[in-house]
């Protein structure tokens, strides 16, 4: 049978003299100092940023929709410039279609459109369908936005097609549109954009003869040179001074425009060419 003895207990002098104790090194004195002295820095800055505005604030923190387009947008085709191709280029095209398409009003110069007419809820969330309204009155005229794309795709063609019978009212009498090219610098805000916030009017490029009499169909385009992340905005409205008809509200052109390259017509868009 295992016997069992206890442990002797260590008498007080075998304990360490506290006043023997071994001290603190000049090292861990001097690491001591330092985080004072960092600490005291910390807080410094921070009531140096909060007692000056928009200063020490992250970049990010200050991006809004209205400032977005001032980000820099950098080309993801690097070094694509240099790559040896046949000349003349190979011919490719491709159809841009609108960025956005809403209407102002002359009459409610303040009035906001929604932006997304078409939105509804659904038991998997909300669906936004890409198809975009084209209404042209009087009073109403829509503003259209593109965005050039692609690489190499420098010649552009906007393209204006509608077929008479579906898009202007029976028994219409003759009246005349015009298309204009906007300011393109800073791109549209559907949430803000009215008839008094719309951009400035630079040139007229069309003024087309919509008589229902005698056509069937419209279809118009015209090519002009246009750079990779350009801008175009356009305004399709009546036009007023030459109306050919009445001012009784004969003018009037409306359809509903989707995204399909299989149903360009009616529609308003962008034809892209290759130039390398």
């Amino acid at each position: 049978m295992s016997s069992y003895r206890l442990l002797e207990q260590p008498s007080d002098e075998a304990l360490p003299d506290k006043a023997h104790a071994i001290p603190c090194s000049h090292s861990s004195n001097l690491a001591l100092i330092a985080c004072l002295i960092l600490t005291c820095i910390n807080c410094l800055l921070l009531y140096a940023s909060s007692s000056l505005p928009n200063q020490c604030v992250d970049p990010l923190m200050q991006v809004t929709t209205e400032n977005m387009h001032q980000l820099r947008r950098p080309s993801p085709f690097i070094g694509l410039q240099d790559v040896q191709r046949p000349v003349p280029p190979v011919e490719r095209e491709l159809v841009n279609f609108p960025q956005v398409q809403q209407q102002v009003s002359r009459a409610k110069p303040e009035m906001v459109y929604d932006d997304d007419p078409l939105a509804y809820m659904s038991v998997e969330g909300l669906v936004s369908p890409e198809i975009r309204r084209v209404l042209v009155t009087d009073d109403v005229s829509t503003l259209i936005q593109f965005r050039v794309i692609d690489f190499g795709m420098e010649m552009c063609e906007i393209h204006l097609r509608f077929p008479l019978n579906t898009t202007v009212p029976p028994a219409s009498k003759p009246f005349m549109v015009s298309l204009n090219r906007l300011d393109e610098r800073v791109p549209l805000n559907t949430r803000t954009l009215s008839y008094n916030t719309r951009p400035k009017q630079t040139s007229s490029i069309l003024k087309l003869n919509i008589n229902p009499w005698e056509d069937d169909e419209v279809h118009w385009w015209q090519k002009f040179a246009c750079s990779w992340d350009e801008l175009l905005v356009f305004e399709l409205e009546c036009s007023g001074e030459e109306k050919l008809g009445s001012n009784d509200g004969s003018c009037r052109l409306e359809w509903w425009q989707d995204k399909k390259e299989d149903a360009l017509s009616p529609g308003v868009y962008l034809k892209q060419y290759s130039t390398v």
